[in-house]
């Protein structure tokens, strides 16, 4: 069959080569050349010849360059396998980096007052597409490890002195009473917000004008080249085939890979020599050349970044092998570095293996060694207990071009969809709901990320989250609702929608909910009963970006995250001056307020401002 096709598309250029030549103006003035062409193109005999010609040297070519590439893997692979029979190098792991206590400052009030003017128009409901229901439940931050087709709970806490439990609904977490509440100051219903309201307006422009910015976070720049591939071609030969499809679930989305009981190995010791002997029958088995091709094209079809893609290998060495195992390790290394990936394999005293991967950006969730053999790269242990002083022997062999994973995710992961259908209010108008709906399988993915820095810097943080798109669920089923609340009004109303929209959110704090600081993902704020700054910060920048195109910045005060919007109406308020252009602040924590107000005890000359693209 392939044969086939390759002699049909070689037919094709020919004949299409032919036709061009034989209408091309310069050949038509030579009518020597044109009644050659015309002749050859008559006689079938000849041109089937030419075109068996073609094939064949095509063919010659191919099954050249194939031997060529087989050769010089196996060179590798050989030199890999002496490698790992050699003595491993004897290291100690560094504890993982500690994952930072919330300090975030709670969130603040700008009472409203009744306007003369009639609304904007906000209170236009749009049409509800799903009944009430209750709130998310929270899930349990879990480790890189867990099982990832289940998702957990936090656990619950007793309600802290002085909070004020909900009289309406059971929350499933105990609130944390922010420094002041919304709900607990005596006010007349809150009304409708206005850009010209006096008490709002008078609280902006006693502040408004230039702020002064401490620095401007060098931004990271999300890796814009393609996935590794593999050091060589993948080359399975023709006579090598896999019948059935073995299959396994992650994230709720059944996977499928070529693979079979051929395929399986066990270590003859849990020592460098064993993992050699099972790599060089690996390495002499064709058949794991389809299995890494499935792989492969897995991570195209399902749009799978780099983190995705190391648990769907995980996941799937796991489930052949019924469970984690030594083998079901080597398997997932075997075919994360053959996928063009740097790794390295490890046995730690208890001669478990454990695989070592290389990262662009720093992780604060996993133990790490650090390598001299790549200008002392780090190298993060996956699935290992975090402690300091962990004894490891590494085997530290590069394969060429490998490349250290990226924790950007600049496209959605297409697992399967498991909707959970939310509905929102605005704060200003109760009456307003926005149904929309979120894939759980996508969160239970999230759940799983590690928390990536840049260069150590606690602050670039945030960006990994921000410039993650929104989920298709979301644009959607949100997006539309949100659009209809803002059509027909200025840049700056449509933004005081937004930032209604997420005030509607309540605050918690991650350190009485998680026990750390956790940045969510947009569609994780959306998801869960309770969120803080840094969360609603993120979130601003991207229904911003994504519904008004307009430019934004996170905003660091020590203690609180905020945003700023680059609008391109002049806009009473505080603002930022960076590089020429007027970055408003947004601060969605303060209750009722709008663009402009900073909340009164941030400190303007302590702010870093982070642009987002």
């Amino acid at each position: 069959m392939k044969g086939l096709k390759s002699l049909l598309c070689i037919t094709a250029i020919a004949t299409a080569t032919v036709s061009i030549i034989a209408n091309q103006p310069a050949w038509k003035n030579s009518k020597g050349l044109k009644a050659k062409v015309m002749e050859m193109k008559n006689d079938t005999s000849s041109f089937e010849q030419y075109s068996n010609r073609v094939k064949s040297e095509f063919d010659a070519t191919k099954k050249d360059m194939e031997r060529r590439f087989i050769a010089y893997r196996d060179s590798v692979m050989n030199e890999f396998i002496a490698a790992l029979g050699k003595k491993w190098d004897d290291k100690k792991a560094e504890k993982a980096m500690p994952k930072p206590i919330d300090y975030s400052v709670g969130p603040e009030i700008v009472k409203s007052q009744p306007k003369a003017k009639p609304d904007d128009g906000r209170d236009k409901e749009p049409a509800p597409t799903v009944e009430p229901i209750p709130d998310a439940l929270p899930q349990k931050a879990v480790t890189p490890r867990q099982d990832s087709n289940k998702s957990v709970t936090p656990k619950k806490e007793a309600t802290p002195k002085g909070s004020k439990a909900d009289n309406n609904k059971k929350r499933p977490i105990a609130e944390p009473k922010p420094a002041v509440t919304p709900q607990e100051t005596p006010k007349p219903a809150p009304e409708p917000k206005q850009e010209t309201a006096k008490p709002r307006e008078k609280i902006a422009l006693e502040r408004a004008g230039k702020l002064k910015v401490k620095e401007i976070a060098e931004i990271p720049t999300v890796r814009t080249n393609i996935q590794p591939k593999p050091f060589v071609p993948v080359v399975i030969p023709e006579e090598v085939n896999i019948d059935t499809k073995f299959k396994f679930t992650m994230f709720g989305t059944e996977m499928a890979v070529g693979i079979d009981d051929d395929c399986r190995f066990k270590l003859a010791s849990n020592t460098g020599s064993g993992v050699a002997k099972a790599m060089e029958k690996i390495a002499k088995n064709d058949k794991f050349g389809i299995v890494l091709q499935d792989c492969l094209d897995l991570r195209e079809k399902y749009s799978l970044c780099d983190w995705a893609y190391f648990l769907a290998l995980s996941e799937l060495s796991n489930a052949f092998f019924g469970g984690e195992c030594n083998e079901a390790t080597l398997l997932t290394g075997y075919l994360f570095c053959m996928s063009g990936y740097q790794m390295r394999f490890a046995f730690d005293a208890d001669a478990k293996l454990y695989l070592l991967v290389a990262s662009e950006q720093y992780i604060a969730d996993l133990p790490s060694v650090s390598l001299n053999t790549d200008n002392y790269r780090r190298y993060y242990v996956i699935g290992a207990p975090n402690k300091n002083g962990m004894q490891m022997s590494i085997c530290d062999f590069a394969l060429p071009k490998e490349k250290a994973l990226s924790l950007w995710i600049k496209e959605e992961p297409k697992f399967a969809d498991s909707p959970s259908p939310l509905r929102q209010r605005l704060v200003n108008y109760p009456s307003i709901k926005f149904d929309y709906k979120v894939n759980k399988n996508l969160l239970n993915f999230y759940s799983t990320y590690p928390t990536p820095f840049t260069d150590g810097d606690n602050l670039s943080k945030w960006t990994y989250y921000a410039q993650t798109p929104m989920s298709r669920n979301a644009r959607e089923t949100l997006y539309p609702a949100l659009q209809n609340a803002i059509s027909e009004k200025t840049d700056l109303q449509a933004v005081n929608i937004i930032m209604d929209f997420i005030e509607s959110f309540k605050y918690g704090y991650d350190s009485q909910i998680w026990g750390y600081d956790r940045a969510f993902f947009p569609d994780e704020t959306i998801y869960y009963p309770m969120s803080d700054c840094e969360d609603h910060a993120i979130l601003l920048t991207r229904l911003v970006r994504d519904l008004l195109g307009l430019e934004t910045a996170l905003i660091y005060y020590p203690g609180h995250l905020a945003s700023a919007v680059c609008f391109k109406e002049q806009v009473n308020g505080d603002y930022f001056l960076v590089d020429g252009k007027r970055y408003t602040i947004c601060d969605a924590t303060i209750y009722y307020a709008g663009a402009g107000t900073t909340m009164s005890k941030m400190n303007n000359n302590e702010a870093t401002v982070i642009l987002v693209k």
